[in-house]
């Protein structure tokens, strides 16, 4: 340590450092001596050339003479030098870690290095040098092989927050996107102005519907960056939060030195679907406007002028403009111009000819940049004799708006009782709604089947989670928000802001004067206009969604659903998040899920080694004990609806059960009228409803029928004779 005292001091002679070095066989003394000199790699390079054969002795004697090549030299002849020594120092990590700085070719060799690696071949001086060489592997897309170096590190107890991140970016190339959150959100503050960390974070929340955590939100905002701004925009229009995401949309835009076409695309769309827009009178050069100017030669100008904290610097040159404040307006002389004024500027004489809001200015500007990365049209009306050609513009729409023909029929697909429809998060994806809307408008439409399976339970536990379809039908036929709170039914966080979300959007859609669509049918235009009443219809069931999912108790997820029968599937992209956040919860915490979708159940029902418990709506309303004439009333709501189960053999007994429970003569009375009209509900519909509800009553009656039961019981008398008679008709038709 004394050698070092000295060094440090700048007192010891170099050629005496080297002699105890070589007496020590170490030469780390050393290579902190010619450390001071790296301000001037000459000496390095030459102190270590005085000094023959010492590079064979010292890979860190070695790399650093080579970065003093690379410095005076130039990078082909560091190479060379490398090469040289390839056979003394090959088996070393860090050797091929600084020639893959340099010579990107040699990368080629990752998958050798990896073997060597594995099977103990490779050595390191530096344990950090292992966690390099991860990320080279990383960088050159050889995930699963990093993804060993990871799983080592964890086996030995080498973890740190650094091998968390390489390991939350690893889980993200493996879809395991649920994982690799819950680890960024664990290290984050460890990585507040780690750029892949913020952004990983925002996105991955986003993506899987989380909640983003402020201290996220305000390390995104620090850093500044234009795609940075951007997302923290995404999430306060999410939140409906319109000011606040306008005004970081604005300097994330401002800030888009590279012109990423996706920023400008945001900013217009964030500009043009704000339905509270108002039409702005300017009498001259204010806070907020363009002015564009015009000098005497033909030079044009435009300045534009913010009130707020917006600006990266003052003044701000970007796409052709100068953006300043108020204050510098004032100081040359722009501020309450108006259209026509003249000015000087630097000592030159110009007049104003135009005067625009700012995000007008910008609008224009945004347009511009997309049309001409052709990622939006533009089309204009043309005349012919005087007129607007109309048939030549329907003709020009007809080439972008997709025709109905061409969309996939997932009507014909849901029909269809041949096979399992497929899964609702797939089938929204082949129309122009949301996934409330879908399934609100299929258990609403007069001539679809809602289908389930009837199958036997999985109930297993005395927890529930809910689907999102189950979610949406349950609403739908009435059950109250307050009897599910009060049972321990729960839904995931992301279900609960998907729903949010969407019921959102559809109130913005629709909260309009004007609610109409373009479509093409049989090669012809066609506009969907919405009338006042349905609009009124569709904000008040939007808004009543949005109330009945706030009431829910919510549980978040932290873990992957995990299939170990079929590992490869995605079932995110399969589900959607809301429904697989549902199945990991129901897996995890050994909850009973609640279906309301035909493949989630076939599902949980085919694959056993799930170990998932589910259940169908009627039997989830029954495990729950709820009020018989209640649950009446629910049945009722989804025989009009067109269920395809609206009767189990669990919800018939539970019926049969709480009728024998009632003493009074008059109570069983009012009863039974209630249960007959129920039952007969049906003979007002069509006969392809009567014959599923028919075939369904028979289902149950064999279910029952196999065991003894008191078939004198009113409750399953009639229920017993209504099928035959709804069976023996349809057979006799």
């Amino acid at each position: 340590m004394m050698i070092q005292y000295k060094i440090d001091l700048g007192c010891i002679d170099e050629e005496a450092v080297v002699e105890f070095c070589e007496r020590a066989g170490t030469y780390w003394l050393y290579c902190n001596l010619l450390r001071k000199k790296c301000n001037n790699w000459n000496q390095v390079k030459e102190s270590i050339e005085s000094h023959n054969g010492i590079l064979e002795k010292d890979i860190y004697l070695f790399l650093l003479y080579v970065q003093s090549i690379r410095v005076c030299d130039g990078k082909e002849a560091a190479i060379t030098e490398w090469k040289k020594y390839q056979s003394v120092y090959k088996d070393y990590v860090e050797y091929w870690l600084e020639i893959f700085k340099v010579h990107e070719t040699e990368r080629k060799m990752l998958p050798e290095l990896f073997e060597k690696w594995k099977d103990g071949q490779l050595e390191w001086l530096d344990p950090e040098a292992e966690v390099d060489f991860a990320k080279v592997l990383i960088d050159c897309q050889y995930y699963k092989e990093a993804m060993q170096i990871v799983e080592k590190k964890e086996a030995l107890g080498q973890v740190s927050p650094d091998i968390l991140r390489l390991k939350a970016k690893l889980l993200m190339e493996d879809n395991q996107a649920v994982t690799a959150l819950d680890i960024l959100l664990n290290i984050f503050d460890n990585f507040q102005n780690d750029l892949f960390v913020v952004d990983a974070t925002i996105v991955l929340s986003l993506n899987l519907q989380r909640n983003v955590p402020q201290k996220v939100i305000d390390a995104a905002i620090k850093i500044g960056t234009a795609r940075l701004l951007t997302l923290v925009a995404g999430i306060y229009s999410r939140e409906n939060k319109k000011a606040e995401a306008k005004k970081l949309m604005l300097k994330a835009l401002l800030r888009n030195k590279d012109n990423e076409i996706g920023i400008f695309g945001n900013y217009l769309m964030l500009q043009i679907s704000d339905s509270d827009s108002t039409e702005r009178k300017i009498d001259g050069i204010e806070n907020d406007t363009a002015v564009v100017l015009q000098g005497v030669d033909g030079e044009k100008l435009i300045y534009c002028i913010y009130e707020e904290n917006i600006l990266p610097d003052v003044p701000y040159i970007w796409q052709g403009a100068t953006h300043i404040y108020r204050d510098q307006a004032i100081t040359i002389g722009l501020l309450r111009k108006k259209t026509g004024d003249l000015v000087m500027i630097e000592g030159r004489e110009y007049h104003i000819s135009e005067i625009m809001p700012v995000d007008g200015y910008l609008i224009r500007l945004c347009l511009e940049k997309l049309v001409k990365a052709n990622a939006v049209k533009t089309i204009s009306i043309e005349t012919r004799d005087g007129k607007l050609d109309v048939e030549n513009f329907s003709r020009e729409l007809m080439k972008y708006i997709p025709g109905d023909e061409k969309e996939f029929n997932w009507l014909d697909n849901y029909k269809d009782f041949s096979s399992f429809p497929l899964p609702f998060a797939i089938l929204q994806k082949t129309v122009r709604v949301n996934t409330v809307q879908l399934i609100m408008t299929l258990v609403q439409s007069e001539d679809i089947i809602v289908r389930e399976r009837y199958d036997e339970d999985l109930i297993r536990g005395q927890q529930f989670v809910l689907s999102f379809a189950a979610v949406i039908m349950l609403y739908m036929i009435g059950v109250k928000p307050e009897f599910l709170k009060e049972r321990q039914v729960f839904v995931p966080e992301s279900m609960r802001n998907t729903i949010l979300t969407m019921c959102t959007d559809i109130i913005n859609e629709n909260d309009k004067e004007h609610v109409s669509s373009l479509g093409v049918r049989e090669k012809r235009l066609y506009m969907n206009v919405v009338s006042e009443s349905e609009k009124v219809q569709i904000l008040g069931e939007a808004a009543a969604l949005k109330n009945f999912v706030s009431q829910l108790n919510t549980w978040s997820n932290n873990r992957e659903f995990c299939d170990v029968q079929d590992e490869e599937r995605d079932w995110l992209d399969v589900f959607g998040i809301s429904d697989y956040d549902a199945l990991a919860l129901a897996q995890g915490k050994k909850a009973v899920i609640v279906t309301g979708e035909v493949t989630i159940q076939s599902l949980i029902i085919q694959e056993i080694k799930l170990n998932i418990s589910g259940t169908g709506i009627l039997n989830f309303l029954v495990a729950l004990k709820m009020d018989v004439y209640v649950l009446l009333d629910c049945i009722e709501q989804m025989i009009k609806y067109r269920f395809e189960i609206t009767m189990t053999e669990k919800c018939l007994r539970y019926i049969i059960d709480e009728y024998s429970k009632l003493e009074n003569q008059e109570l069983k009375e009012d009863f039974m009228c209630k249960w007959i009209d129920c039952l007969t509900l049906v003979e007002s519909m069509g006969d392809e409803y009567k014959e599923v509800y028919a075939q369904n009553m028979m289902r149950v009656c064999q279910d029952i029928i196999r065991e003894e039961y008191e078939v004198l019981n009113p409750v399953w008398r009639n229920y017993f004779s209504l099928c035959v008679k709804y069976k023996c008709g349809l057979e006799t038709k």
